[in-house]
């Protein structure tokens, strides 16, 4: 009897080193497979990680374990059903749309800009009443005159008379064939004089406030056709000395005029 109790004895000790050999068996890391998750989800307590295998983030860090150096956190993303409340009920009840003013921009649609196209000169100290017609650029890039003598000519691509800028009227000073032209004594008006030019909206009466006699070679372009400024009248004819040989005058004589 004494001895099966001492065989049992040693059986049961045996059996308690055999279980303590077992778990106390070190894990070889390197049998195991890191690439993939295991089976079970566990985690082997206190191995060292590859380096050279890529590190995600950790559900739940060592709280013990230094920090390291991390790049910035991105902004959390607002999950739709993370603090959310029950989804709202689409209203039914129509929503009021504002008037929101519209303008055409259809150019056949648009109205044209009203052109009070000047029809009369007149000079009372001259004693010279003249129709005006519309004139533009001729084939060399030069205003345009009349081609009756008698008719003084309103450049149509500037200003009207009474608008910002230059209204120029020119006229011509003779002609071979018709004789002298209605500006022919453009050059006898005087500071002071008064200009008259009717349209279809009435009259504007201007007053003279010079007379220069102009060198056509020194005339400047851009400063007789001014687009922008006060108003003013600006009338223009040849003058100065005759070239024969080009038959045409060297000058022109330029008057400025004020509105009243």
């Amino acid at each position: 009897m004494a001895t099966r109790v001492l065989a049992a004895v040693l059986g049961i000790a045996f059996l308690l080193v055999a279980a303590v050999l077992v778990v106390d068996r070190p894990v070889d890391v390197g049998q195991v497979d890191l690439s993939s998750p295991t089976t079970s989800g566990s985690r082997v307590a206190g191995a060292t990680p590859d380096p050279t295998a890529a590190s995600g983030p950790t559900a739940n860090p060592d709280p013990t374990a230094t920090p390291g150096p991390t790049a910035e956190p991105s902004p959390p993303r607002r999950l739709a059903t993370a603090r959310q409340g029950p989804a709202p009920t689409p209203s039914t009840a129509p929503t009021a749309v504002r008037d929101v003013p519209v303008h055409d921009a259809r150019l056949a649609d648009q109205a044209p800009p009203t052109v009070h196209v000047p029809d009369r000169l007149r000079l009372p100290a001259l004693d010279l009443d003249l129709p005006v017609v519309a004139v533009g650029v001729d084939d060399d890039g030069q205003m345009e005159v009349p081609e009756d003598v008698g008719d003084a000519g309103w450049y149509r691509h500037g200003p009207t008379p009474g608008d910002p800028g230059n209204a120029v009227i020119a006229g011509h000073v003779d002609s071979r064939v018709q004789g002298l032209g209605a500006f022919h004594r453009l050059v006898d008006l005087q500071v002071g004089d008064r200009v008259e030019v009717t349209s279809d909206d009435g009259t504007t009466t201007w007053v003279v406030a010079g007379r220069r006699l102009v060198d056509k070679a020194a005339l400047d372009p851009s400063a007789l056709f001014r687009r922008s400024g006060q108003p003013r009248l600006v009338l223009v004819t040849c003058g100065g000395d005759f070239d024969g040989s080009v038959r045409s005058y060297r000058s022109n004589v330029v008057v400025v005029a004020h509105p009243v």
